[in-house]
Formats: C-alpha cells, sequence, structure tokens
C-alpha cells in the first residue's frame, strides 16, 4: 500500500503574485468536450 503524505502550507502574497506571473494564459488541454468523450470511451484499460 502506498503511503501519501500531505502537509499544510501557505504562500505570502508574494509568492501567490509569482506565481501568477508565470502563467501566460496559454491552455494545454484544447480538446472539446466531444472529442474527450470519444477518447474517453474509446480507451480500453489494460487490466
Amino acid at each position: 500500500m502506498a503511503l501519501i503524505a500531505f502537509r499544510d502550507f501557505e504562500l505570502t502574497e508574494e509568492e501567490t503574485e509569482q506565481i501568477r506571473a508565470l502563467d501566460c494564459g496559454k491552455r494545454y488541454d484544447t480538446a472539446t468536450l466531444e472529442e474527450q468523450e470519444r477518447n474517453f470511451t474509446a480507451w480500453k484499460p489494460e487490466d
């Protein structure tokens, strides 16, 4: 069984702004809902 550890943390306003500055507004997942549904229903799990 895998063990997953979560940690609580907070970002300062400056850190939040630095992260926001990284966003260039480009979407990487551009498939339409219809394309996603077609791809998902075509997927056959290995096991």
